[in-house]
C-alpha cells in the first residue's frame, strides 16, 4: 500500500488501483488507500519526494503519514477522517495590500487585499485518485458518510478557486487555468453520488452549488457534471429517475447563459464548454458506442427518457442556429423512433419566434424538410391533425425559398391535406 506514495505516477496509481480492486476482499485496506493518496496531495507532498527537498522534514512527515495509516489500519476504527480542504484565499494585513493592474485608476478599492494561502494541494495527482475510486462501492458501505463530507468540502474548496465569495469587491488573478482535468474526475464522482442517492439528498448538497455559479470559469464545473450525468443514460442498465432530474436542473442553468438572449452581441457564439454542454443536453455528443445500453448503440427507443429536456431546449432555445442544429442531428439518430407530431410541435414553436438567429444561408431549412418527408413516409397515412402540423412547416419552408418543399408540398403525401 505505501507504493501509493512512490514519486512516479504510474507507480502510485497502479498502486492505489490494485489496492480498490482488493475492496471486496479488505474494505479497510481500500479505505487506507485512500486516505493515505488523498494526504499526499497536501502541499505537493508527493512532488516533494519526488524533487527530494527539506530531506530531513520531509522524511518526518512522511514518516507521521505512515504511521497514522498504520495505527489505523491495525485498529478496531471503522473509519479515519479523510483530510479537509481550508479556503484556497487569505485576507491580507493592510499594509500588506499589492496594487492591482488598475492601481492608477483609484488607489483604494484596486488594492489587491487576499492572496492565496499557504496551503497549496496537487489537484494534478487528485485528479487521478478521484478516477480510482470505487465511488458505489463506498456509497453502499460505513465509508459513506466520510466521502460525502469529504467531496462537499472538495466542491466548496474548488467553487472558492473558481469563483472566491470576495470577488465581486476586489480584483484576483487567474490561479486555476489548470484545473480542467481536477473538475472532469471531481464530477465524475459527483455524478455517481446523484445516480445512487435520490435527487433530495444530492441536489442541494452537491449540483446546486455548481449551478448557482455565475462567471465565465463556472463552466469548467458544469460542463462536465452534464456530460457525465447525461453519459449515466447510455450507459446504465436501469435509468435513475433522479439523474434525470438533475440535468433538467443542469438546463435550467443553460438556458440562462447570455448567448441565448436577445440582446447579446454573442448571441450563439458558444465557448468550446457551452457547446460542449449543448451537445450533452441535445444528446448528440456521442454519435456511436455499440456497447451503450440505449441511444448511442442506435437503440432509440427510449427516447421518451430524454424528450422533456429536447423538448424543452428546442423550443426556447432552437430559434439560434446551433442549438437548432443539434436538434435536427438528435432527430436524424433518433428518426425511426422519434414521434412526429412532437417534432412538428417543436418546429413550429421554433419558426413562430420573431427572430431566428444564425438560420439565414444554412442547411437547416433542407435538413427540416428531409425530416419532414422521412416522417411523413414513415407514418403514411397520416392522422389529419399530424399531417397539417406537417404541412404548415412546408409552406413555411417553401417561404423561405426551400425548393425541395415546394415539391414535397404537391407530393401523394400531402395532395389530400388541407390546412384552414
Amino acid at each position: 500500500m505505501f507504493i501509493i506514495a512512490s514519486p512516479v505516477n504510474e507507480v502510485s496509481i497502479s498502486a492505489l488501483n490494485a489496492c480498490f480492486l482488493l475492496y471486496d476482499v479488505d474494505k479497510k485496506l481500500a479505505y487506507s488507500a485512500m486516505f493515505l493518496a488523498i494526504s499526499i496531495c497536501h502541499d505537493y507532498l508527493k512532488h516533494r519526494i519526488y524533487n527530494l527537498e527539506d530531506d530531513s522534514d520531509l522524511a518526518e512527515e512522511l514518516y507521521s503519514l505512515e504511521y497514522t495509516v498504520h495505527e489505523y489500519f491495525q485498529s478496531d476504527d471503522l473509519i479515519i477522517k479523510l483530510p479537509e480542504y481550508k479556503s484556497p484565499w487569505i485576507e491580507l494585513k493592510e499594509v500588506k495590500y499589492r496594487p492591482s493592474s488598475n492601481y492608477h485608476l483609484n488607489k483604494f478599492f484596486d488594492a489587491i487585499k487576499w492572496e492565496r494561502s499557504d496551503e497549496q494541494w496537487d489537484t494534478t495527482f487528485l485528479s487521478h485518485v478521484l478516477k480510482q475510486l470505487p465511488t458505489k462501492e463506498l456509497l453502499h458501505s460505513e465509508f459513506k458518510e466520510e466521502l460525502l463530507n469529504f467531496i462537499e468540502n472538495l466542491i466548496n474548496w474548488t467553487i472558492e478557486l473558481i469563483e472566491p465569495s470576495w470577488s465581486e469587491q476586489y480584483s484576483h488573478e487567474d490561479n486555476h487555468s489548470s484545473l480542467y482535468e481536477f473538475s472532469d474526475a471531481l464530477c465524475n464522482v459527483i455524478s455517481t453520488i446523484c445516480e445512487v442517492l435520490p435527487f433530495n439528498e444530492t441536489y442541494s448538497r452537491f449540483a446546486e452549488p455548481i449551478l448557482l455559479l455565475k462567471s465565465e470559469e463556472c463552466w469548467q464545473l458544469i460542463e462536465p457534471l452534464v456530460r457525465y450525468c447525461s453519459c449515466k443514460l447510455y450507459d446504465e442498465s436501469i435509468v435513475s429517475e433522479d439523474v434525470i432530474k438533475i440535468l433538467e436542473r443542469c438546463l435550467d442553468r443553460f438556458l440562462q447563459i447570455e448567448e441565448l438572449k436577445n440582446d447579446c452581441y454573442r448571441i450563439g457564439k458558444f465557448d468550446v464548454f457551452k457547446n460542449n454542454t449543448l451537445k450533452s443536453l441535445m444528446f448528440t455528443r456521442i454519435t456511436q458506442f455499440d456497447s451503450a445500453k440505449r441511444f448511442a448503440n442506435g437503440n432509440w427507443s427510449e427516447i421518451s427518457l430524454i424528450l422533456p429536456i429536447i423538448d424543452r431546449l428546442v423550443r426556447e432555445a432552437g430559434w439560434v442556429s446551433v442549438v437548432m442544429k443539434n436538434f435536427v442531428q438528435l432527430c436524424d439518430h433518433a428518426k425511426n423512433d422519434y414521434p412526429a407530431e412532437v417534432f412538428a410541435d417543436q418546429v413550429l414553436t421554433v419558426i413562430s419566434k420573431p427572430k431566428l438567429v444564425g438560420w439565414q444561408g444554412s442547411t437547416l431549412y433542407s435538413r427540416i424538410s428531409e425530416l419532414v418527408q422521412f416522417f411523413a413516409e414513415r407514418d403514411n397515412p397520416l392522422d389529419l391533425e399530424t399531417g397539417q402540423k406537417l404541412l404548415r412547416i412546408i409552406d413555411w419552408l417553401i417561404d423561405q425559398g426551400d425548393r425541395r418543399s415546394a415539391s414535397l408540398q404537391q407530393s401523394e403525401l400531402f395532395r389530400s391535406i388541407k390546412v384552414n
